[in-house]
C-alpha cells in the first residue's frame, strides 16, 4: 500500500503564510487557535473581534492573523478532503512548520476529525435523513438501433413526501457509487 502524503500543492504565498505560523505563532496560541478553527469546521466561525483581539496580542498585522487563519482552515480541508490521519498530517507539515507546529495541528485534528467528517457528512441541519433508491431502465431512442442504459436515482428528504430524480448515465452511476463506496471506507477508518 502507498501511502499519499500530498495534502496540497505548496505555493509561494501558502509558504509566506506556513514561515509566518513557525516564526510568529509561539506554540501554545497556534495549538488553541487550531482547536477553535476544529471546533467551528466546516463554518469559517472566527469572528472578526477574536482576530483583531490576536492581532494586538501578537503585535502582529491583522491581515496576517486572518491569512494564518485561513491557513489553518485550509489545512483541515485538505485533511479532511483526503481522510488523513493524524500522524500523516505531521509527517507531511513537519518539513513546512517544524516539528512542534506539526505536532499541534496533528493533534487537535486527532480531537476534532471525527467531529468534523461528521459535520461534513450531515451538514447543518444534521438531523435530516435522505432516504434514496434507484432503479435502472433501458432506454430506447426511436431514431438509433442501439439500446442505451440509465439510471435514475430517486432521492426523498424523511418527513416530506417530495422525490426528487437524478438521472445518469450507466456508466456514469457506477463510477459515483464506487466514488462514495471510497469515501465510506475512508470515513470509517477515521472513526
Amino acid at each position: 500500500i502507498q501511502l499519499n502524503l500530498r495534502m496540497f500543492e505548496v505555493t509561494a504565498p501558502l509558504q509566506d503564510v506556513l514561515s509566518f505560523i513557525q516564526t510568529s505563532l509561539p506554540v501554545e496560541v497556534f495549538r488553541r487557535l487550531c482547536s477553535k478553527v476544529g471546533a467551528a469546521y466546516p463554518a469559517q466561525g472566527v469572528s472578526r473581534s477574536d482576530v483583531t483581539t490576536l492581532s494586538h496580542n501578537l503585535e502582529c498585522e491583522l491581515a496576517q492573523c486572518q491569512r494564518a487563519l485561513d491557513t489553518i482552515y485550509f489545512l483541515f480541508s485538505r485533511a479532511a478532503y483526503h481522510t488523513t490521519k493524524p500522524s500523516a498530517v505531521r509527517t507531511f507539515l513537519a518539513p513546512l512548520l517544524g516539528a512542534a507546529h506539526s505536532e499541534a495541528i496533528a493533534a487537535a485534528w486527532e480531537a476534532s476529525a471525527a467531529d468534523i467528517i461528521g459535520r461534513l457528512k450531515h451538514p447543518a441541519g444534521g438531523d435530516q435523513r435522505f432516504v434514496w433508491s434507484s432503479s435502472v431502465t433501458m432506454s430506447r431512442d426511436s431514431c438509433a438501433r442501439t439500446a442505451e442504459m440509465e439510471a435514475t436515482l430517486q432521492v426523498r428528504e424523511q418527513g416530506s413526501g417530495e422525490m426528487k430524480n437524478v438521472t445518469f448515465q450507466y456508466e456514469s452511476l457506477v463510477r459515483f457509487y464506487n466514488e462514495l463506496e471510497r469515501i465510506q471506507a475512508a470515513i470509517d477508518q477515521l472513526a
